[in-house]
C-alpha cells in the first residue's frame, strides 16, 4: 500500500510541478510549447526542456503501467491494441489543446458512446454481433467527425494566463 501513496505522490508532484498557470517550470514548458525562439533568445535550452518533459511522461506512463500491472496480475500483449490506441488519441482531440478538464469530458464521452451503443442490441435484435461492432465504431467516428466541425477548439479551451486577460 505504501508504493501506491508514493507512486501516487510522485504523480501529484509531477502535475503541481508542471501546473503552467502558477510555476516557472509550466510557463517554461508552454512557451516552449507555443514559440521556442523565444525560449532560445532568453537563454534556455530547449532540447533541454523537451527532454526532461519527455523523461517525465515517460517516468508517469511507467508508474501507471506498473500499477496496471499490479491491478492485473497479468499482461498480455493483446491487452493494448491498436483500437485503444485510436480511442486515447480521439479522446486528447475532443479535449481540445492545453485542457486537462476537456480531455477528461472528451474520454468520459466516448465511453458513453462505446458502452451506450452496446445497448443497441436490445433496441434492434437482428442485429449480430459484427454489425453491432460496425455501427459502435460508425458512432464513435460521425461524433468525433460533429465534435470537430461545431467544436474546433473540442471540449475545453486552453486555460488562459493572468497577463492574456488583462487590458492595457
Amino acid at each position: 500500500m505504501s508504493r501506491c501513496r508514493s507512486a501516487a505522490s510522485l504523480a501529484e508532484q509531477a502535475i503541481c510541478k508542471f501546473d503552467d498557470r502558477r510555476r516557472v517550470a509550466g510557463r517554461l514548458v508552454r512557451a516552449t510549447r507555443d514559440d521556442p525562439g523565444v525560449v532560445e533568445a532568453l537563454g534556455k535550452s530547449v532540447l533541454s526542456v523537451r527532454v526532461r518533459v519527455f523523461a517525465l511522461g515517460g517516468a508517469i506512463l511507467g508508474i501507471a503501467g506498473s500499477l496496471h500491472a499490479f491491478y492485473y496480475t497479468y499482461i498480455d500483449p493483446t491487452q493494448f491494441g491498436p483500437i485503444i490506441t485510436a480511442y486515447a488519441f480521439m479522446a486528447v482531440v475532443g479535449g481540445g489543446r492545453g485542457s486537462n478538464r476537456g480531455v477528461l469530458v472528451a474520454a468520459l464521452t466516448l465511453i458513453f458512446l462505446l458502452e451506450g451503443s452496446r445497448f443497441l442490441i436490445d433496441l434492434v435484435p437482428s442485429l449480430g454481433a459484427s454489425e453491432l461492432a460496425a455501427i459502435r465504431l460508425f458512432l464513435v467516428g460521425v461524433g468525433l467527425v460533429g465534435l470537430l466541425i461545431f467544436k474546433p477548439d473540442g471540449f475545453g479551451r486552453e486555460p488562459r494566463s493572468a497577463l492574456a486577460n488583462r487590458t492595457n
